[in-house]
C-alpha cells in the first residue's frame, strides 16, 4: 500500500536485548543503580588455595553460619572470622571475613542503604528450584564452593510463564525457559547483585533465576546473600 508515492510499512517490533552487565572490574556493580540492568557481575577468580580450602568446609557439617543485620563497617569482618572459628585453615577464616566486609561495603553503596543482613550458609538442598523474581528490591550473591546460581537473561525467558500454576516443577520450568541451553551460571567466586520485583517503585521486572539442581550433601555448597537491612 502506497500514499503519496511513500510505500507503508507495519513496524517491527524492537529486539528484546540483554539486561545483564558484566566485568572484570569491582565498579561494575555499581552499574545496577541503571535501570537498563537487571544484574550486574563483576567476574572474578579467587585464588586457587581458597577456593580448594573452601571446597573441603563446604563439605563439613556446618549450616547457617552467620545471620547478621549490621552496618557494613570493619565489624563485619570481625563478626565473619568469629563465625567462622572452627573454620580451617586460618587463611580461609580471614580471607572470608576480608571479602565479606568488601561486598557488604560494596552492596550498601551502590544501593545507598545504612544496613545490610548478611548471611553465610552451607547448602545441602535444591531451595528455589523454580525459575522465579525474588520478592525484595535488590540482592547479592556470591557461591563460595559448589555449583552458582542459574539465571537467564531477558531474551530468552517467557515471564508470562512464571509460577508454578498446577504444573510439575519441570514442566514449570520448561515453559518459563523453552531453550535449557540460555541458561546460564553465576560461576564459583563471581559476584553478581541483582534485582527483584520491589526495586524503586517497584516497577522492575527482576532476574529470573534459580538455585541449581542436584544440591546435596554430597554436593554441598558454600554461599553468601547479602540484603538490604530492611530485608525480611
Amino acid at each position: 500500500m502506497t500514499v503519496s508515492g511513500v510505500v507503508s510499512r507495519q513496524a517491527l517490533p524492537r529486539p528484546i536485548v540483554s539486561r545483564v552487565c558484566a566485568s572484570s572490574e569491582p565498579g561494575i556493580l555499581n552499574q545496577i543503580r541503571d535501570n537498563g540492568w537487571d544484574m550486574a557481575v563483576w567476574n572474578r577468580e579467587m585464588p586457587r588455595e581458597i577456593s580448594e580450602a573452601a571446597q573441603v568446609f563446604a563439605a563439613g557439617p556446618a549450616r547457617l553460619l552467620m545471620d547478621v543485620r549490621v552496618n557494613p563497617e570493619p565489624a563485619v569482618c570481625i563478626s565473619v572470622e568469629e563465625a567462622l572459628a572452627d573454620c580451617q585453615p586460618l587463611e580461609l577464616r580471614v580471607w572470608l571475613g576480608r571479602d565479606v566486609q568488601e561486598l557488604a561495603e560494596r552492596f550498601a553503596r551502590a544501593l545507598d542503604c545504612e544496613t545490610v543482613r548478611i548471611r553465610l550458609h552451607r547448602v545441602v538442598d535444591k531451595g528455589c528450584a523454580a525459575f522465579h523474581v525474588d520478592t525484595l528490591s535488590a540482592r547479592l550473591l556470591c557461591t563460595y564452593a559448589g555449583a552458582g546460581m542459574e539465571w537467564v537473561d531477558e531474551p530468552d525467558v517467557r515471564r508470562n510463564e512464571l509460577g508454578l500454576n498446577g504444573r510439575s516443577l519441570s514442566d514449570a520450568n520448561r515453559a518459563i525457559v523453552p531453550d535449557t541451553s540460555r541458561i546460564r551460571e553465576l560461576k564459583a567466586g563471581a559476584v553478581g547483585i541483582f534485582k527483584g520485583r520491589l526495586w524503586g517503585d517497584g516497577s522492575a521486572r527482576g532476574l529470573v533465576h534459580r538455585s541449581p539442581p542436584g544440591c546435596c550433601e554430597k554436593h554441598a555448597r558454600l554461599r553468601l546473600l547479602i540484603d538490604p537491612g530492611h530485608s525480611q
